[in-house]
């Protein structure tokens, strides 16, 4: 009996040990989960990283064809400025008939000036227009050689007035 306590006494501490290795082996599950989880993660992250780099490249292909764009844009407008005229100092009156104005010009200068080749009559706001300055009226002519035209007979008469025009 005397070495049964004695084998007893010496198998307590193989006890705690098995214990302490349930424990460890317990904190090994949790953490093989812990990383499992972590992995999952990871990979979400892996994911959602390389949707937005496809999307950094889209943004990045559309930068650059937004500027194509706006550069066409503006070489187009340059383009459709070409056909016009300005035509400043007439004095602005209420209730005016651009058209009219332009046609008096255009018999002052001997180049008759037909509505059909117009595109468009109009004034515009100047960027240093302050409140004594008169707008001046833009002339856009259907092509460009009826602007050469006309630039051309007004530069003959070049001593025009108001007074003739209004």
């Amino acid at each position: 009996m005397i070495e049964l306590q004695k084998l007893s006494c010496q198998l307590l501490p193989l006890q705690e040990v098995i214990n302490d290795i349930r424990i460890i082996k317990n904190d090994i599950s949790d953490l093989r989960k812990s990383k499992n989880n972590m992995l999952k993660k990871l990979d979400n992250f892996e994911k959602r990283l390389q949707v937005v780099e496809n999307a950094e490249q889209k943004i990045s292909s559309l930068k650059e064809q937004i500027n194509k764009m706006e550069a066409e844009i503006n070489e187009k407008d340059q383009w459709l400025r070409s056909n016009n005229v300005e035509i400043k100092g007439v004095p602005f009156k209420p209730g005016e008939n651009l058209f009219d104005i332009v046609t008096k010009l255009g018999s002052i200068i001997t180049y008759p000036v037909l509505k059909s080749n117009i595109n468009y009559v109009t004034r515009v706001q100047t960027r240093d227009a302050g409140s004594n300055k008169t707008k001046p009226i833009i002339l856009s002519f259907i092509n460009k050689y009826m602007k050469e035209n006309f630039i051309a007979a007004s530069r003959l008469h070049k001593h025009i007035s108001t007074e003739d025009i209004v």
